[in-house]
Protein backbone atom coordinates (compact mmCIF):
# COMPACT_ATOMS: atom_id res chain seq x y z
CA UNK A 1 0.00 0.00 0.00
CA UNK A 2 1.66 3.39 -0.76
CA UNK A 3 0.28 6.84 -2.18
CA UNK A 4 3.06 7.04 -4.89
CA UNK A 5 2.17 5.07 -8.03
CA UNK A 6 3.52 4.32 -11.10
CA UNK A 7 3.22 6.66 -14.35
CA UNK A 8 3.21 5.71 -17.75
CA UNK A 9 3.39 8.41 -21.00
CA UNK A 10 1.25 7.50 -23.36
CA UNK A 11 2.35 10.15 -25.79
CA UNK A 12 6.36 9.68 -25.45
CA UNK A 13 6.62 6.81 -28.22
CA UNK A 14 5.00 9.88 -30.80
CA UNK A 15 7.08 12.90 -29.28
CA UNK A 16 10.59 10.75 -29.76
CA UNK A 17 9.08 9.61 -32.93
CA UNK A 18 9.11 13.49 -33.69
CA UNK A 19 12.51 14.70 -31.56
CA UNK A 20 14.93 11.96 -31.84
CA UNK A 21 15.64 12.30 -35.68
CA UNK A 22 15.42 16.04 -35.71
CA UNK A 23 18.18 16.71 -32.80
CA UNK A 24 20.26 13.52 -33.92
CA UNK A 25 20.23 14.43 -37.80
CA UNK A 26 20.36 17.96 -37.94
CA UNK A 27 20.64 20.07 -34.32
CA UNK A 28 23.75 17.96 -33.26
CA UNK A 29 25.78 17.82 -36.18
CA UNK A 30 25.23 20.92 -36.92
CA UNK A 31 26.38 22.21 -33.46
CA UNK A 32 29.26 20.47 -33.79
CA UNK A 33 30.11 21.82 -36.96
CA UNK A 34 29.27 25.69 -35.73
CA UNK A 35 31.45 24.73 -32.82
CA UNK A 36 34.52 23.64 -35.11
CA UNK A 37 33.88 26.55 -37.24
CA UNK A 38 34.66 29.07 -34.61
CA UNK A 39 38.17 28.33 -34.65
CA UNK A 40 37.96 29.57 -38.61
CA UNK A 41 34.94 32.44 -38.33
CA UNK A 42 32.95 33.23 -35.07
CA UNK A 43 30.10 35.12 -37.85
CA UNK A 44 29.36 31.88 -40.14
CA UNK A 45 29.48 29.66 -37.23
CA UNK A 46 26.17 32.25 -35.91
CA UNK A 47 25.14 31.63 -39.28
CA UNK A 48 25.35 28.01 -38.60
CA UNK A 49 23.65 27.73 -35.63
CA UNK A 50 20.33 29.85 -36.95
CA UNK A 51 18.64 26.26 -38.47
CA UNK A 52 19.23 24.32 -35.22
CA UNK A 53 17.68 27.33 -33.50
CA UNK A 54 14.85 27.39 -35.83
CA UNK A 55 14.53 23.86 -35.83
CA UNK A 56 14.40 23.06 -31.52
CA UNK A 57 11.91 26.21 -31.84
CA UNK A 58 9.59 24.34 -33.72
CA UNK A 59 10.06 20.97 -32.18
CA UNK A 60 9.31 22.79 -29.27
CA UNK A 61 6.15 23.93 -30.90
CA UNK A 62 5.17 20.66 -31.75
CA UNK A 63 5.62 19.21 -28.59
CA UNK A 64 3.69 21.39 -26.45
CA UNK A 65 0.73 20.89 -29.17
CA UNK A 66 0.92 17.37 -28.68
CA UNK A 67 1.19 17.64 -24.93
CA UNK A 68 -2.07 19.76 -25.20
CA UNK A 69 -3.89 17.59 -27.68
CA UNK A 70 -3.43 14.70 -25.58
CA UNK A 71 -4.42 16.81 -21.85
CA UNK A 72 -4.66 14.10 -19.06
CA UNK A 73 -4.40 11.35 -21.13
CA UNK A 74 -0.92 12.21 -21.96
CA UNK A 75 0.15 10.06 -18.56
CA UNK A 76 -1.59 7.12 -17.53
CA UNK A 77 -1.08 7.08 -13.59
CA UNK A 78 -1.56 3.66 -11.57
CA UNK A 79 -0.93 2.06 -8.16
CA UNK A 80 2.29 0.96 -7.66
CA UNK A 81 2.59 -3.09 -7.91
CA UNK A 82 3.62 -5.67 -5.83
CA UNK A 83 7.31 -7.08 -6.79
CA UNK A 84 5.52 -10.35 -7.75
CA UNK A 85 3.06 -8.18 -9.95
CA UNK A 86 5.82 -6.66 -11.80
CA UNK A 87 7.59 -9.75 -12.25
CA UNK A 88 4.51 -11.23 -14.14
CA UNK A 89 4.11 -8.59 -16.44
CA UNK A 90 7.94 -8.57 -17.19
CA UNK A 91 7.35 -12.28 -17.59
CA UNK A 92 4.59 -11.81 -19.87
CA UNK A 93 6.09 -8.96 -22.27
CA UNK A 94 8.93 -11.00 -22.73
CA UNK A 95 6.84 -14.00 -23.85
CA UNK A 96 4.75 -11.51 -25.98
CA UNK A 97 8.15 -10.56 -28.02
CA UNK A 98 8.96 -13.92 -28.98
CA UNK A 99 8.68 -15.41 -32.22
CA UNK A 100 5.43 -16.92 -33.24
CA UNK A 101 4.66 -20.61 -32.37
CA UNK A 102 7.17 -19.89 -29.20
CA UNK A 103 5.36 -22.29 -26.30
CA UNK A 104 3.62 -21.17 -23.29
CA UNK A 105 2.62 -18.08 -25.40
CA UNK A 106 -1.08 -18.37 -24.37
CA UNK A 107 -0.11 -17.45 -20.70
CA UNK A 108 0.70 -13.50 -21.38
CA UNK A 109 -2.84 -12.85 -20.75
CA UNK A 110 -3.23 -14.34 -17.48
CA UNK A 111 0.12 -13.19 -16.58
CA UNK A 112 -0.99 -9.53 -17.31
CA UNK A 113 -3.92 -9.66 -15.06
CA UNK A 114 -2.44 -8.06 -12.50
CA UNK A 115 -2.31 -4.55 -14.33
CA UNK A 116 -6.23 -4.77 -14.79
CA UNK A 117 -6.96 -5.56 -10.68
CA UNK A 118 -3.84 -3.64 -9.19
CA UNK A 119 -5.56 -1.41 -6.88
CA UNK A 120 -4.53 0.46 -3.70
CA UNK A 121 -5.23 -1.44 -0.52
CA UNK A 122 -7.27 -0.02 2.22
CA UNK A 123 -6.08 1.53 4.84
CA UNK A 124 -7.65 0.28 8.44
CA UNK A 125 -10.05 2.81 10.31
CA UNK A 126 -8.49 4.93 12.70
CA UNK A 127 -5.56 5.08 10.54
CA UNK A 128 -3.93 8.07 8.01
CA UNK A 129 -1.23 8.12 5.40
CA UNK A 130 0.33 11.43 4.69
CA UNK A 131 2.60 12.49 1.52
CA UNK A 132 4.93 15.28 1.97
CA UNK A 133 5.34 16.03 -1.35
CA UNK A 134 8.72 17.36 -2.66
CA UNK A 135 7.65 19.98 -4.59
CA UNK A 136 10.59 22.78 -3.85
CA UNK A 137 10.24 25.85 -1.97
CA UNK A 138 6.32 25.45 -1.09
CA UNK A 139 3.96 23.11 0.97
CA UNK A 140 1.28 20.22 -0.47
CA UNK A 141 0.49 17.47 1.65
CA UNK A 142 -1.96 14.70 0.60
CA UNK A 143 -3.71 12.65 3.58
CA UNK A 144 -5.23 9.49 2.81
CA UNK A 145 -7.96 7.43 5.32
CA UNK A 146 -9.37 4.56 4.76
CA UNK A 147 -12.30 5.92 2.22
CA UNK A 148 -11.16 9.42 2.00
CA UNK A 149 -8.41 11.86 0.80
CA UNK A 150 -7.67 15.43 2.18
CA UNK A 151 -5.30 17.90 0.34
CA UNK A 152 -3.64 20.63 2.71
CA UNK A 153 -2.17 23.46 0.46
CA UNK A 154 -1.54 22.74 -3.29
CA UNK A 155 2.59 23.62 -3.85
CA UNK A 156 3.67 26.65 -5.92
CA UNK A 157 2.52 26.15 -9.35
CA UNK A 158 0.55 24.38 -11.80
CA UNK A 159 3.40 22.53 -13.56
CA UNK A 160 5.29 21.18 -9.72
CA UNK A 161 1.24 20.15 -9.55
CA UNK A 162 0.55 18.52 -12.29
CA UNK A 163 4.14 16.64 -12.63
CA UNK A 164 3.71 15.83 -8.82
CA UNK A 165 -0.13 16.14 -6.71
CA UNK A 166 -2.31 15.03 -9.61
CA UNK A 167 0.22 12.20 -10.23
CA UNK A 168 -0.47 10.95 -6.47
CA UNK A 169 -3.87 11.81 -6.01
CA UNK A 170 -4.97 9.62 -9.23
CA UNK A 171 -2.64 6.84 -7.98
CA UNK A 172 -4.32 6.69 -4.63
CA UNK A 173 -7.42 5.42 -7.03
CA UNK A 174 -9.56 7.91 -6.06
CA UNK A 175 -12.22 10.37 -8.12
CA UNK A 176 -12.99 12.53 -5.55
CA UNK A 177 -11.08 14.74 -2.60
CA UNK A 178 -12.86 15.27 0.39
CA UNK A 179 -11.07 18.69 1.59
CA UNK A 180 -9.03 20.76 0.53
CA UNK A 181 -7.21 22.98 2.52
CA UNK A 182 -5.23 25.97 1.74
CA UNK A 183 -3.25 27.82 4.83
CA UNK A 184 -2.78 30.99 3.25
CA UNK A 185 -3.03 33.20 0.11
CA UNK A 186 0.37 32.74 -0.92
CA UNK A 187 1.35 31.32 -4.18
CA UNK A 188 3.82 28.44 -2.82
CA UNK A 189 0.80 27.29 -1.22
CA UNK A 190 -1.99 27.88 -3.31
CA UNK A 191 -1.35 28.17 -6.92
CA UNK A 192 -2.32 24.64 -7.37
CA UNK A 193 -5.88 24.80 -6.60
CA UNK A 194 -7.62 26.13 -9.45
CA UNK A 195 -5.91 23.01 -11.57
CA UNK A 196 -6.82 20.17 -8.80
CA UNK A 197 -10.54 21.69 -9.27
CA UNK A 198 -10.44 20.86 -12.22
CA UNK A 199 -8.72 17.39 -11.97
CA UNK A 200 -11.21 16.25 -9.29
CA UNK A 201 -14.26 16.62 -7.22
CA UNK A 202 -13.46 18.96 -4.21
CA UNK A 203 -16.67 18.33 -1.68
CA UNK A 204 -14.92 21.07 0.59
CA UNK A 205 -12.72 23.95 0.54
CA UNK A 206 -11.50 25.69 3.56
CA UNK A 207 -9.54 28.55 3.49
CA UNK A 208 -7.19 30.69 5.97
CA UNK A 209 -7.10 34.58 6.26
CA UNK A 210 -7.01 36.47 3.17
CA UNK A 211 -8.05 34.17 0.59
CA UNK A 212 -11.36 35.05 -1.17
CA UNK A 213 -13.12 32.10 -2.68
CA UNK A 214 -17.07 32.23 -3.15
CA UNK A 215 -17.69 28.64 -2.30
CA UNK A 216 -14.86 28.35 0.42
CA UNK A 217 -15.63 28.02 3.98
CA UNK A 218 -13.04 30.28 6.33
CA UNK A 219 -10.85 28.41 8.59
CA UNK A 220 -11.50 29.10 11.93
CA UNK A 221 -10.62 27.50 15.53
CA UNK A 222 -13.03 24.97 16.60
CA UNK A 223 -13.92 23.43 13.45
CA UNK A 224 -13.85 19.42 13.48
CA UNK A 225 -14.63 16.63 11.61
CA UNK A 226 -13.97 12.77 11.32
CA UNK A 227 -13.12 10.80 8.65
CA UNK A 228 -12.84 7.01 9.03
CA UNK A 229 -12.18 7.37 12.85
CA UNK A 230 -9.50 10.02 12.37
CA UNK A 231 -10.18 13.29 13.54
CA UNK A 232 -8.93 17.29 11.89
CA UNK A 233 -9.25 20.06 14.07
CA UNK A 234 -8.78 23.53 13.28
CA UNK A 235 -7.21 25.46 15.81
CA UNK A 236 -6.36 28.75 14.59
CA UNK A 237 -6.82 31.50 13.58
CA UNK A 238 -9.67 32.59 16.17
CA UNK A 239 -13.28 33.39 14.86
CA UNK A 240 -12.97 36.43 17.21
CA UNK A 241 -10.28 38.17 14.53
CA UNK A 242 -8.57 37.43 11.40
CA UNK A 243 -5.04 37.49 12.27
CA UNK A 244 -3.30 39.26 14.75
CA UNK A 245 -1.59 41.36 12.03
CA UNK A 246 -0.97 42.49 8.42
CA UNK A 247 1.32 39.70 8.02
CA UNK A 248 -0.49 37.09 5.72
CA UNK A 249 1.62 34.49 7.75
CA UNK A 250 -0.06 34.58 10.54
CA UNK A 251 -3.87 33.81 8.67
CA UNK A 252 -2.31 30.36 8.04
CA UNK A 253 -4.77 27.70 8.71
CA UNK A 254 -3.50 25.23 11.05
CA UNK A 255 -4.46 22.22 11.47
CA UNK A 256 -4.26 19.25 13.78
CA UNK A 257 -4.59 15.78 12.79
CA UNK A 258 -5.51 12.83 15.01
CA UNK A 259 -5.64 8.61 14.34
CA UNK A 260 -5.45 6.74 17.37
CA UNK A 261 -2.92 7.82 19.67
CA UNK A 262 -0.68 9.93 17.34
CA UNK A 263 -1.17 13.48 16.43
CA UNK A 264 0.41 15.56 13.32
CA UNK A 265 0.46 19.38 13.59
CA UNK A 266 0.15 21.64 10.49
CA UNK A 267 0.69 25.44 11.27
CA UNK A 268 0.91 27.29 7.65
CA UNK A 269 3.57 29.30 7.75
CA UNK A 270 2.30 31.01 10.66
CA UNK A 271 5.36 33.43 12.73
CA UNK A 272 6.27 33.97 16.12
CA UNK A 273 3.27 36.55 16.91
CA UNK A 274 0.59 34.21 16.16
CA UNK A 275 2.56 30.97 17.44
CA UNK A 276 2.28 33.00 20.53
CA UNK A 277 -1.24 33.19 20.41
CA UNK A 278 -2.01 29.96 19.08
CA UNK A 279 -0.21 28.61 22.36
CA UNK A 280 -2.14 30.93 24.64
CA UNK A 281 -5.28 29.62 23.33
CA UNK A 282 -4.55 26.26 22.34
CA UNK A 283 -2.36 24.81 24.89
CA UNK A 284 -3.50 22.18 26.09
CA UNK A 285 -4.67 20.63 22.38
CA UNK A 286 -1.09 21.22 20.72
CA UNK A 287 0.17 18.36 21.92
CA UNK A 288 1.57 16.25 18.40
CA UNK A 289 4.13 13.61 17.84
CA UNK A 290 4.95 15.43 14.73
CA UNK A 291 5.41 19.22 13.80
CA UNK A 292 5.51 20.33 10.42
CA UNK A 293 7.85 23.45 10.89
CA UNK A 294 6.19 26.78 10.30
CA UNK A 295 6.61 28.78 7.46
CA UNK A 296 9.26 26.42 6.16
CA UNK A 297 11.52 26.35 8.77
CA UNK A 298 11.85 30.29 8.80
CA UNK A 299 13.75 31.91 11.05
CA UNK A 300 10.81 34.30 11.90
CA UNK A 301 9.50 30.60 13.47
CA UNK A 302 9.25 27.89 15.51
CA UNK A 303 9.78 29.56 18.48
CA UNK A 304 11.00 27.39 21.89
CA UNK A 305 7.91 28.36 23.61
CA UNK A 306 5.73 26.49 20.51
CA UNK A 307 8.32 23.52 20.05
CA UNK A 308 8.18 22.99 23.70
CA UNK A 309 4.24 23.06 23.62
CA UNK A 310 3.81 20.85 21.05
CA UNK A 311 6.54 18.52 22.08
CA UNK A 312 6.91 16.49 19.23
CA UNK A 313 9.33 13.38 18.53
CA UNK A 314 9.99 14.73 15.21
CA UNK A 315 9.70 17.53 13.01
CA UNK A 316 9.50 18.33 9.05
CA UNK A 317 10.32 20.59 6.98
CA UNK A 318 9.48 21.15 3.07
CA UNK A 319 11.57 23.72 1.38
CA UNK A 320 13.16 23.74 -1.94
CA UNK A 321 17.02 22.79 -1.93
CA UNK A 322 19.41 25.65 -1.82
CA UNK A 323 16.32 28.50 -2.03
CA UNK A 324 17.21 32.09 -1.91
CA UNK A 325 15.27 32.52 1.69
CA UNK A 326 17.77 30.16 3.60
CA UNK A 327 14.64 27.85 5.08
CA UNK A 328 15.20 26.17 7.51
CA UNK A 329 17.40 28.42 8.96
CA UNK A 330 20.41 26.99 11.15
CA UNK A 331 19.47 28.44 14.47
CA UNK A 332 15.50 26.70 13.60
CA UNK A 333 17.43 23.50 13.15
CA UNK A 334 19.77 24.13 16.29
CA UNK A 335 16.62 24.47 18.68
CA UNK A 336 14.77 21.39 17.19
CA UNK A 337 18.16 19.19 17.81
CA UNK A 338 18.81 20.21 21.14
CA UNK A 339 15.70 19.11 22.14
CA UNK A 340 16.85 15.72 20.46
CA UNK A 341 13.82 15.77 18.32
CA UNK A 342 14.47 14.20 14.25
CA UNK A 343 14.68 16.18 11.51
CA UNK A 344 13.41 15.48 8.17
CA UNK A 345 13.21 17.70 5.01
CA UNK A 346 12.20 17.56 1.35
CA UNK A 347 15.57 18.55 -0.02
CA UNK A 348 17.22 15.62 1.08
CA UNK A 349 14.47 13.35 1.99
CA UNK A 350 12.49 13.95 -1.19
CA UNK A 351 8.90 12.88 -0.52
CA UNK A 352 8.33 12.14 2.85
CA UNK A 353 5.66 9.20 3.35
CA UNK A 354 3.91 8.84 6.70
CA UNK A 355 1.45 6.80 8.99
CA UNK A 356 -0.51 7.62 11.95
CA UNK A 357 -2.85 5.39 13.67
CA UNK A 358 -3.42 1.57 15.02
CA UNK A 359 -2.92 0.47 11.33
CA UNK A 360 0.75 1.25 11.23
CA UNK A 361 3.52 -1.20 11.48
CA UNK A 362 6.70 0.74 10.13
CA UNK A 363 6.80 3.47 12.27
CA UNK A 364 5.60 7.37 11.49
CA UNK A 365 7.91 7.71 9.06
CA UNK A 366 7.32 4.86 6.28
CA UNK A 367 9.34 6.38 3.64
CA UNK A 368 12.17 8.61 2.05
CA UNK A 369 11.75 8.80 -1.73
CA UNK A 370 14.51 10.34 -2.74
CA UNK A 371 17.13 8.98 0.46
CA UNK A 372 15.31 5.00 -0.31
CA UNK A 373 16.52 5.67 -4.05
CA UNK A 374 19.93 7.26 -4.20
CA UNK A 375 20.26 8.26 -8.09
CA UNK A 376 22.63 10.17 -9.49
CA UNK A 377 20.13 11.65 -11.66
CA UNK A 378 17.59 12.50 -8.39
Amino acid sequence: HTIIGTSISLVSPLANLLAIPVVSLVVVPLCLAAAVMTLVSQRVASMMLLLPAWCLEWLERLLIALRDLAGDLAVLSLPSLSWPATACIVLATTLLLLPAGWPLRWLVLPLMAPLLFSRQDRLESDTARLLVADVGQGLAVIIQTRHHTVVYDTGPGEGLLSRIMLHELRAAGHQRVHSVIISHDHADHVSGLDRLEQQFNVDRLWVGAERRVDRARSCRAGHSWRLDGVRFRVLFPGPENRHPSRNRNNGSCVLLIQAGEDAILLPGDIEAEAESVLVERQAGSLEADILLMPHHGSSSSSTERLIDTVDPSMALYSAGRDNRFGHPAGEVLTRYQERGIGIYGTPRSGAIRLCLGAGCSGGLVERQYRAGRPRFWR
